[in-house]
């Protein structure tokens, strides 16, 4: 739990007003049980995808 408060604050903080929570919890979510160092490359994968998009 910890270590997806602190992936939230980090997508937060790099996406500003494009941090969309629902495809964060996608994000989180939609791998199923995760090591958290690959949850992690997940969500960064996530933001990069976002940052593009934008």
């Amino acid at each position: 739990m910890i270590k997806i408060q602190q992936l939230r604050k980090k997508a937060e903080a790099e996406l500003g007003d494009k941090f969309d929570i629902r495809g964060f919890h996608d994000a989180v979510l939609g791998g199923g049980a995760l090591p958290l160092d690959l949850l992690e490359r997940r969500v960064d994968t996530w933001i990069a995808e976002k940052k593009k998009a934008a």
